[in-house]
């Protein structure tokens, strides 16, 4: 709807344009007899004017030659009518056209006109926007200081006049010089300032453009990461208000930034993108601008060809400007002589009072376009006065659904919270019952599985209870005065044992021995269990670090809580919302794993609810950090959220550990049981799973995907089972790397997973999964499928040991299957005729270890090695002798065998009938 507000407005301006470009540029007529008619309706005429200029300010962001055109039509207008603000906003408009075309010598010549009327004839208004556009001038030429002092006496004017979108203007103008004089911190500061002034008074354009000045200065301090997630959306913003001139600013930003990043595609791309735009409006500093990053950017790709092309560009388009400034002060002189002959030339004609035949004619195309316009300016405020309250009020219709909405939501997961909370209180009670009266062996891990897992659902349903307390406003802090460093000293060790299952070093280095402050100990355990459990689930192999100091922030002392990892980290554009309510990485992220998006967004709840403050930094691939701050003292508390003592254990461990206690399973291996390796990140899922399946399958396991698939490769087991939602690799990526590998592609592949929907099942079949099983699954319909898989291999290997075939193509059930065999087949038979040639020569060219070629084999064709290699050579032998090609002594050394007696004898033992038969 609003783009298509733009559209109408933007027509509107044209079709005015041809009205006064027909008024005032009848070809029919003398422009001159024109003029010389204005005495009869001067104020009519003034208001022509203003509406020139008014026209010729609206095209100085877009088009600004014609800014500077219709800016002097206007002039020429306003000097025969002796209108002196005409004539002043007139100089000013030819000003602001040629500035943004680059000519600044006779920019400030016009500002300097400008201001001369506007001091002459009291425009304190003009007078300020001639000082701040001679600010811009003089900045972008060079004179720094001369600028400093005429932005300094603009935001004085500006702040006298209380004008909030001035005031907004003065500071970005003078932020912008600060960082010409290097000036970084102070320009991002002013920058900043400018933003909060104008995001206040809702000014689209001019929060957009301190947003994209902003990131410029981080970019210029080295953080461009940062930058670029200010400066992304303000390009969206630009394109929806189709402003041409942002989007080539904002566009070169980016371009920069990719730059910094070392992003060189995306830059070029960006830069290459917004020159087209910055020649169609004409504006030539962007233009030299692009060109000379273009041929930065080339000759760091090492594409000289290119970087000349552009910087040749560059360098005559700065020469041509150089030469346009002499130029144009020849023109300035030729058009002022002009301009005093053309004055004489007027006054002769009003003397001789000459009044064209034609005025009456032209009276009437002005009456009418007057209508026009008035009639044009009518309909046009009347449609945005009806939308404006159509957006008002559909505003308020939707503040009003999503408040219900809220409240409903509230209502639902409190309700269903409280339902649950039943049924689990009636499995938690019995389990631990029973769990108590067990003796240690498989019936107390089960009950275990059972007691441990009620209690996570358990906390998850709490966790939910407490965000509906929370909105509601009944949740209340019971604080107490306790030392912080002991407590989350304590609560730390509960989470070694976890720790240390991942190979992560988990470090509390407080730095200071005690640290009293008021907190609710209950609160402030789920708010460090959270983080403390998410550290070292989201790293692997590792460092998790817990820092405990007091530190001022904004005059109060306070606790500083900081937890940080050498994890994954969290991706830029994911970062805002990581304490948002639910809000998880999308289903898109191929590294995405499960979770409820429930933990960060009570933390920051319940620091909220502490008077705290909770933050995160996180660098994407190299970890997070999440720091808490905690004032001290007692006054941000009222009297009823102080008590002298919690009944909360001070000295409870919550068993953070997914790990139960390993379970001893009965009965003696049986090497001849098929291996199957399993992979879950949950501990518990893997004991579960292998306490199943202990008595018919050997067994190994990873709680880590990359792990595992190096024991997989390294084992070649008879088939895997794993989980698809897992930190780092997932389930998929895994499925299709054994796929793809020679060495395991034949290895059938089982994958769980807790997520419903064919979308997902269809997504494993798609990464060629030979079965998908749904998560909670039937322990002996897990038992059947793997049985059914195995036994199928089975089969088919022994139908190959049955047929001799020799033909990959015939033999494989798949590519990667086929492209072993055959150079398997293409090793044998080039060393067909060696003797020597044995399982240690064919090792070497399949770059497998003699045990992975063993089981190999075994599982494609149910053979050994050895018995591949002599049945290849005898029935390469029964091809020869049928083709007559020799005798048998002869064909006996050129399959390999060094005694005849003995190929007869293994001859006879492949075939059951001797090799001399054939001949006969």
């Amino acid at each position: 709807m609003l783009k298509h507000t733009y559209i109408q407005v933007r027509q509107y301006k044209h079709l005015l344009l041809s009205i006064l470009i027909f008024l005032w540029q009848v070809p029919a007529h003398s422009q001159q007899a024109i003029l010389d008619s204005l005495d009869a309706h001067p104020q009519q005429d003034a208001r022509h004017v203003d509406l020139l200029n008014a026209l010729a300010h609206s095209y100085w962001n877009s088009a600004p030659r014609k800014t500077d055109s219709l800016g002097r039509i206007a002039l020429e207008i306003s000097k025969k009518l002796d209108y002196q603000a005409g004539m002043a906003k007139s100089y000013y408009e030819i000003g602001v056209g040629q500035w943004m075309l680059g000519d600044y010598p006779t920019a400030f010549e016009n500002m300097s006109r400008q201001l001369k009327i506007a001091e002459e004839h009291g425009l304190t208004a003009q007078e300020t926007d001639a000082y701040a556009m001679m600010a811009l001038i003089t900045d972008d030429q060079g004179l720094l200081d001369q600028s400093l002092e005429y932005h300094q006496l603009v935001l004085q004017r500006r702040i006298e006049s209380k004008d909030s979108f001035s005031i907004g203007t003065a500071y970005n103008n003078i932020a912008a010089l600060y960082w010409r004089l290097n000036k970084l911190d102070s320009s991002l500061l002013l920058f900043q300032k400018s933003y909060e002034i104008r995001k206040a008074i809702g000014t689209r354009r001019g929060m957009r453009e301190s947003l994209s000045n902003i990131a410029y200065i981080l970019n210029e301090q080295g953080k461009p990461r940062e930058a670029m997630v200010i400066i992304k959306p303000t390009l969206d913003d630009a394109i929806s208000m189709n402003d041409l001139n942002g989007i080539v600013n904002i566009s070169e930003t980016i371009g920069n930034i990719y730059m910094k990043l070392g992003e060189l595609d995306s830059a070029e791309q960006i830069y290459l993108d917004a020159l087209p735009l910055a020649e169609e409006i004409g504006v030539n500093k962007r233009i030299i601008d692009l060109n000379e990053h273009l041929a930065r950017l080339y000759e760091q790709k090492n594409d000289f060809k290119k970087a000349y092309q552009y910087l040749d560009i560059y360098w005559t388009m700065t020469d041509s400007l150089e030469g346009m400034e002499s130029a144009n002060q020849i023109e300035r002189l030729k058009a002022q002589y002009q301009a005093e002959k053309k004055e004489k030339e007027i006054i002769q004609l009003q003397q001789q009072n000459q009044i064209s035949r034609n005025w009456l004619s032209i009276l009437a195309v002005s009456s009418v376009a007057g209508l026009i316009f008035a009639l044009l300016l009518y309909i046009f405020y009347r449609y945005r006065q009806k939308k404006n309250q159509e957006l008002i009020e559909a505003k308020d219709l939707q503040t009003r659904q999503l408040k219900d909405l809220n409240q409903i939501k509230s209502r639902f997961l409190a309700n269903i919270s409280h339902e649950f909370r039943t049924p689990l209180s009636l499995i938690l009670g019995p389990a631990e019952k029973l769990l108590r009266g067990s003796k240690e062996g498989e019936e107390k891990q089960q009950l275990r599985w059972i007691y441990n897992n009620g209690q996570k659902l358990l906390k998850l349903i709490n966790q939910l209870l407490d965000l509906s307390k929370i909105e509601a406003g009944k949740l209340s802090v019971k604080a107490s005065q306790s030392d912080i460093v002991q407590f989350s000293r304590h609560l730390s060790s509960a989470f070694e044992s976890m720790a240390s299952q991942k190979d992560i070093k988990l470090f509390f280095k407080p730095k200071v021995d005690k640290l009293y402050v008021y907190f609710d100990p209950e609160k402030m355990d789920q708010i460090l269990n959270n983080l403390i459990h998410n550290a070292i689930k989201f790293t692997n192999s590792g460092y998790v670090k817990v820092e405990i100091e007091e530190v001022k922030l904004k005059e109060t002392q306070s606790a500083k809580i900081t937890i940080s990892d050498s994890g994954k980290g969290i991706h830029p554009q994911q970062l805002p919302y990581v304490f948002d309510r639910f809000y998880q990485a999308g289903e898109e992220d191929e590294h995405s794993f499960e979770g409820t998006g429930i933990g960060l967004a009570l933390c920051k709840e319940l620091v909220d609810l502490h008077k705290g403050k909770i933050e995160v930094e996180s660098e994407f691939g190299s970890g997070s950090k999440f720091t808490v701050f905690l004032p001290l003292g007692k006054a941000h508390f009222n009297e009823k959220e102080i008590v002298l003592k919690t009944d909360y254990p001070s000295d409870q461990v919550i068993p953070v550990s997914e790990k139960a206690d390993k379970i001893t399973l009965p009965g003696v291996v049986n090497e001849h049981q098929a291996l199957i390796v399993i992979i879950d990140d949950n501990r518990d899922m893997l004991d579960y799973i292998s306490a199943q399946l202990h008595s018919q399958f050997r067994f190994l396991t990873s709680q880590d995907a990359e792990k595992g698939l190096k024991l997989i490769q390294a084992e070649l087991p008879d088939l895997v089972i794993s989980d698809v939602m897992m930190p780092g690799m997932n389930g998929f990526e895994l499925c299709e790397k054994i796929k793809n590998d020679i060495k395991t592609d034949h290895i059938p592949v089982i994958l769980l997973t807790a997520r419903v929907g064919d979308e997902f099942r269809i997504e494993g079949l798609k990464n060629q999964a030979d079965d998908y099983i749904q998560k909670p699954f039937n322990s002996q319909e897990l038992s059947i499928r793997i049985q059914n898989l195995i036994e199928g291999r089975k089969r088919l290997r022994k139908r190959f040991a049955e047929k001799i075939v020799f033909q990959a193509e015939e033999i494989a059930e798949n590519p990667q299957e086929e492209q072993f065999l055959k150079q398997l087949i293409d090793g044998i038979e080039e060393n067909l005729s060696e003797p020597q040639f044995d399982v240690n020569a064919l090792c070497k060219i399949m770059n497998m270890s003699k045990s992975q070629l063993n089981r190999k084999l075994k599982a494609v064709l149910n053979k050994s090695p050895n018995q591949f290699i002599r049945s290849f050579r005898l029935e390469k032998a029964r091809e020869l002798i049928k083709k007559g090609h020799g005798n048998l002594s002869e064909i006996a050394f050129d399959v390999g065998f060094s005694s005849p007696a003995y190929f007869s004898k293994c001859f006879h033992d492949e075939f059951g009938y001797p090799p001399s038969s054939i001949l006969n």
